[in-house]
């Protein structure tokens, strides 16, 4: 049995304007300091018990992109692998990564249904052969074609409406599907969905239009551009009546009582 080594994984995330405090100026002028964070920079690493794992400098081609699960794959299966069998030779190697949401990635063939649309055929990925059973017995997937309303077997890819209508969750001579038939609802949460006194929030042009991140965003630290628009004296938030405020503001406790 080969010896394990243990590779750990860290990645940071840092600013172009953080840690500047000091600057060159004439005598009697002041500097103008930058309001925003800049241009944000991800640094990934991979880190031995005795020394780092040297990858080298490598700039992101999207630099209005985000740091995705595909882009960590990516990194170690062409660059931390083959430098660590180059640099330790007949050992085996146990890679640790930390609980990130960067980190959970699906396969790009992966059945999702945000990449499923209405109706059969399509750009829809087709199911893959899996395993089962505790022997991890091959198997093939189990994707039935199906008769449509001309009473010819379809061997297109299945949609979101067929999937539903096998599973009874289509609503009967409906168009289009309703979040009400997905998720059940007590009284007054749907109340509070469909009151009319409540008024609505509203987006300016600007806030509407598809932006690109200038940086990184977290939870407790923006861009600029989400920034502004967080902050942006004409858009509107929703503002509920004193009924539903009471509501939105209250954990529901008639959901339990609801059942499966």
């Amino acid at each position: 049995m080969r010896p394990i080594i243990l590779i750990m994984h860290d990645e940071s995330m840092i600013s172009s304007n953080d840690s500047r405090r000091q600057a060159w100026v004439k005598q009697g002028s002041q500097i103008i300091r930058p309001k925003g964070h800049g241009q944000g920079i991800m640094v990934s690493e991979f880190l031995l018990p005795w020394q780092r794992l040297s990858l080298g400098s490598i700039s992101h081609q999207e630099e209005n992109g985000y740091w995705e699960g595909r882009h960590l794959v990516k990194q170690v299966t062409e660059l931390a692998i083959p430098i660590a069998q180059a640099a330790y030779p007949g050992y085996q190697f146990l890679f640790l990564f930390d609980n990130s949401s960067n980190h959970g990635a699906f396969a790009q063939d992966a059945l999702l249904a945000q990449n499923m649309s209405l109706g059969p055929g399509g750009k829809q990925n087709w199911p893959r052969d899996g395993y089962f059973g505790k022997s991890g017995q091959h198997g093939q997937s189990m994707w039935e074609f199906y008769i449509n309303e001309k009473g010819i077997e379809d061997t297109r890819q299945k949609g979101i409406r067929r999937v539903l209508e096998e599973r009874s969750l289509w609503p009967e001579g409906g168009d289009r599907l309703l979040l009400e038939y997905l998720k059940k609802l007590c009284a007054s949460c749907l109340a509070v969905k469909s009151c009319k006194e409540c008024i609505t929030s509203t987006r300016c042009i600007e806030c509407r239009k598809e932006r690109v991140c200038g940086s990184y965003c977290t939870r407790r630290r923006k861009c600029d551009e989400c920034e502004r628009c967080r902050t942006c004296s004409v858009c509107t938030k929703k503002i509920y009546c004193l009924r539903c405020r009471y509501y939105s503001t209250k954990e529901c406790v008639d959901y339990t009582n609801l059942g499966a």
